[in-house]
């Protein structure tokens, strides 16, 4: 998007916001922004572990899924 997800003077709010906040859908800032590529990014944001890509294999296999096209898959770590 070009820009950080979470901006304010004070550098206090911007860590508070990191700590309790979900970052913002990539698309309200960038709109031209493919949904795919949007949904895998922010698995790979995602506060809760449970959802996030289960390693960097699966995260760069996912980035490349939507470089090439196809439906991005991301599996999670084992519950």
């Amino acid at each position: 998007t070009g820009r950080p997800p979470f901006e304010h003077d004070d550098p206090f709010v911007v860590i508070t916001k990191h700590l309790l906040r979900d970052v913002p859908p990539m698309r309200d800032i960038a709109p031209d922004v493919p949904p795919a590529l949007e949904a895998v990014v922010l698995a790979g944001l995602s506060k809760d572990p449970a959802k996030r890509p289960a390693s960097m294999a699966v995260l760069g296999a996912a980035l490349g899924d939507v470089h090439r096209g196809a439906t991005p898959v991301v599996t999670t770590p084992p519950a």
